[in-house]
């Protein structure tokens, strides 16, 4: 059998197709196990550190700075972080998948104003790192609270620090207490 130049590229071409909808249709498989609660990764526990003093001024991506406000390490539980009402917090949230639970933790311990942090990722789904502040301290615009590239959401009326969890994924850290 004899083949020609054009034949021979659709049979190359009808290759890399199936080969690239095998690829798709395992990507959508893991996707639709991760949607629906399987394989999700759970953040592990961040280190414990200790609290100390630091400029307020809110901390970018890129610059997170080593020192810390206050430290964020107490994990309340799966789930939203609520407050002792169980009313949702205000917060600031990024999911460039530029952050890891360690930047998202570094990036609320040195918010001044923070009360929280939750950090959500999946396989192969970039992480979203939210910050929570309390509606004492965002009023209604949360915004100037929020750390550079964090988009603000100030709908919620959480007061105080979280102390419990509500329906969500990710683990509920929140901050110690500040004087």
């Amino acid at each position: 059998m004899k083949f020609t130049g054009s034949a021979l590229t659709l049979a190359v071409t009808t290759s890399l197709v199936a080969a690239q909808m095998g690829l798709f249709e395992r990507s959508l498989d893991s996707h639709i196990r991760t949607i629906c609660g399987i394989d999700i990764i759970s953040p592990t526990p961040p280190p414990t550190t200790s609290p100390s003093s630091a400029p307020s001024a809110a901390p970018s991506i890129s610059t997170a700075p080593t020192i810390l406000v206050k430290a964020c390490d107490d994990n309340i539980g799966q789930g939203q972080c609520l407050d002792s009402t169980g009313e949702p917090f205000d917060y600031c949230t990024l999911n460039l998948g530029e952050v890891t639970p360690e930047t998202c933790q570094s990036i609320a311990e040195a918010s001044e104003k923070s009360v929280g942090w939750q950090f959500v990722g999946f396989k192969f789904v970039p992480g979203v790192c939210t910050i929570y502040f309390s509606e004492d301290d965002s009023g209604d615009d949360v915004r100037d609270l929020c750390p550079e590239n964090f988009a603000g959401f100030s709908i919620r009326k959480g007061t105080g620090f979280p102390v419990s969890t509500g329906d969500g994924l990710g683990a509920c850290f929140a901050c110690n207490k500040r004087d």
